[in-house]
């Protein structure tokens, strides 16, 4: 996915706060939730992302969303960097 349009469709969406974020390799982030909803397209590298005890890997080109709230753990064991709109 082109990430201009990607970036148009969040803010038509209301994800107005917009930025990219990397994790390095080995990244393992435990069971958190997040007071906003996301939404974020992958731009390197791969994110896992752990949800009631399903796990989703998510690659470049791909996109992944969380509702305020949900808990989920979050790994990458080669590093990642996407593109991230958070709804408050």
């Amino acid at each position: 996915m082109d990430t201009a349009k990607f970036e148009d469709a969040l803010k038509r969406d209301g994800f107005n706060d917009i930025s990219t974020i990397g994790f390095p390799a080995g990244h393992d982030l435990p069971d958190h939730a997040h007071p906003y909803a996301l939404r974020a397209l992958v731009l390197e590298g791969e994110l896992r992302i752990t949800v009631e005890g399903k796990e989703a890997a998510y690659r470049p080109g791909e996109v992944f969303a969380l509702e305020s709230g949900v808990h989920h753990t979050e790994r990458s064991p080669a590093g990642v960097r996407f593109l991230i709109g958070r709804k408050r």
